[in-house]
């Protein structure tokens, strides 16, 4: 007799917990309250949620400024807790904010937190079997990109080690299997580094493994998250993925059918997009051990879906997040500064092609606050902007990372390799408009990645190749030499590389900064209420005659 198990799946939350976009200041569609809404639990359901919980939204930012306790119960807890999520794994921006908030989050929870690759939290196991009401045992696993170790704050992973996850992964898997687990599940904060159609590779990094595990390991699930990249229902290698977007806007839906029967030798779901169907990868049947319900592999049929959040809201997740919404929007809303110009976001393209006041801004911020020559910034994929009168509401949500200061000394060759990578954001489009190129499309959106720099002036020819684009870069009037080093302040997760940045490994770094990108930029506007914006345009872009920049 078939036995079924439903799955609701959300992943990179980022603290969206209400249905409000914090720009705007407006409802939206979007929030884990609205998600939760449409969650149907029994016996034969598991609520599973892929990481990035604790940081990315004014909520949260807000929420980490509060003394322990000060707002009640651990808050992200008690609404995970409402929603009535049974697992969840971590994701690299859940160390954010430190051990002790993790831990707090984490000893709140009434989920069980999987994450085989992280050891050294008390309240993180490795695997867990469960025995839905139908009888069907389903053994699961949770592992995490180790690029924490490069991005998080050494402080913050003091006692707590993570490792390679596909290695974690495996060794998981095999506990599953000895145990008698007829479905196995994996969630993986991490993404895919080969493209889903084609098979190319995308990314070597190492961030981003998924296509691995698909290939090399044989769950019948594997949720994925991390890159915010909406996917469903995908077959690679006989393993069933998906991924829902950033911000709970939407959430997976998966129904997984298995059938008591031996499974068809040509029905192993090996397909898999730009290979052939001999992978090497174990069969199912194989991969079962022996047991009572081991005898032959039971057929699986997986579906995944996609569901928009919707308008419908979890009515006691909703009357919990009521008074808190109200103290953060009327927080939110302080004015704090005045400018002397409005900051308007325009479209990326735009922003980089001709400069963006906005990261002039910021940049003037960290000049100020390092003492540093030159600075570099970056801005979010979705921002804010400013109006004239500053509000923290606006701070917040357009500075949107939980970032601190770094200070290297670099040479001229470390600057021309992280302008080569920046300018490899520039495209053609067959008409001959500017466009942003696909590095910095997929395998997700990373418009963060392109950098604004203030203190030297920059060309790039558009026309030229990868890497050799940067024809002048200019201090004070003149060309920079092979021989000067200068100051340079960036933020610590371009200091440790990421985003394509490995040039700024080596360097020598002049101060660490403790305090938060966004508390100095409240700082800033603390010691400067009437603030003039430098209005340099620092980037000069050659572009071929047939091109446009609008």
């Amino acid at each position: 007799m078939p036995r079924q198990l439903t799955v609701y799946y959300t992943s990179d939350t980022h603290g969206y917990f209400s249905p409000v976009d914090y720009a705007a200041n407006a409802a939206a569609p979007t929030g884990l309250s609205c998600c939760a809404a449409s969650f149907r639990k029994d016996g034969n359901t598991l609520v599973i949620d892929g990481g990035d919980t604790l940081q990315g939204s004014p909520f949260t930012y807000w929420l980490s400024r509060q003394e322990p306790g000060s707002a009640g119960p651990d808050i992200p807890a008690a609404l995970m807790n409402l929603a009535g999520y049974d697992f969840v794994t971590l994701g690299n921006h859940d160390f954010n904010y430190g051990r002790e908030p993790l831990e707090r989050y984490l000893n709140s929870l009434s989920a069980v937190c999987l994450c085989a690759n992280v050891e050294g939290l008390p309240a993180v196991r490795k695997t867990a079997l469960v025995t839905l009401a139908n009888g069907l045992r389903v053994g699961l696993t949770g592992i995490v990109t180790d690029f924490i170790n490069v991005w998080e704050k050494p402080e913050h992973l003091v006692g707590i080690t993570v490792s390679d996850p596909v290695a974690a992964a495996r060794s998981a898997l095999a506990e599953l299997k000895a145990a008698g687990a007829e479905l196995t599940v994996c969630i993986y904060h991490g993404g895919f580094e080969r493209d889903l159609q084609t098979g190319r590779l995308l990314s070597d990094t190492g961030e981003n493994r998924a296509w691995e595990i698909c290939r090399d390991l044989d769950f019948d699930l594997l949720l994925t998250g991390h890159q915010h990249m909406p996917l469903e229902s995908a077959e690679l290698f006989g393993t069933h993925s998906c991924q829902p977007p950033d911000k709970a806007r939407s959430f997976i839906r998966c129904t997984v059918t298995v059938e008591d029967l031996p499974a068809s030798p040509d029905t192993g779901n090996t397909r898999s997009p730009g290979s052939s169907a001999d992978t090497g990868k174990p069969a199912a049947a194989a991969a079962l051990p022996s047991g009572p319900s081991a005898a032959a592999a039971p057929a699986r049929h997986i579906e995944t879906r996609l569901i928009p959040a919707g308008a419908a809201v979890h009515p006691e997740m909703a009357a919990f997040l009521e008074p808190l919404d109200q103290e953060i929007s009327a927080w939110l809303d302080r004015p704090v500064g005045h400018l002397d110009c409005p900051l308007v976001p325009d479209s990326p393209i735009r922003m980089a092609a001709r400069g963006s006041l906005i990261a002039n801004f910021f940049n003037q911020v960290q000049l100020w606050a390092s003492g540093a020559e030159l600075s570099v910034t970056c801005l979010g994929n979705e921002i804010r902007g400013f109006e004239r009168e500053i509000s923290i509401r606006d701070v917040v949500a357009t500075y949107i990372y939980p970032n601190t200061l770094c200070t290297l000394r670099v040479s001229r060759e470390v600057l021309r390799q992280a302008l080569e990578r920046s300018a490899e954001y520039f495209d053609l489009d067959e008409t001959g408009a500017l466009r942003v190129s696909e590095h910095f499309l997929r395998p997700k959106v990373e418009h963060y990645n392109f950098d604004y720099f203030a203190g030297i002036e920059v060309t790039v020819d558009i026309s030229a190749p990868f890497g050799q684009r940067v024809t002048s870069i200019r201090r004070n009037g003149r060309e920079l030499t092979d021989s000067e080093s200068l100051t340079l302040c960036l933020n610590n997760y371009r200091a440790s590389g990421a985003g394509g940045y490995e040039c700024y490994t080596g360097c020598e770094v002049v101060k660490n900064s403790p305090t938060e990108i966004v508390e100095l930029i409240m700082d800033y506007i603390s010691c400067h209420p009437e603030i003039t914006v430098d209005k340099t345009q620092w980037l000069h872009l050659i572009l071929p005659e047939r091109a446009s920049s609008d």
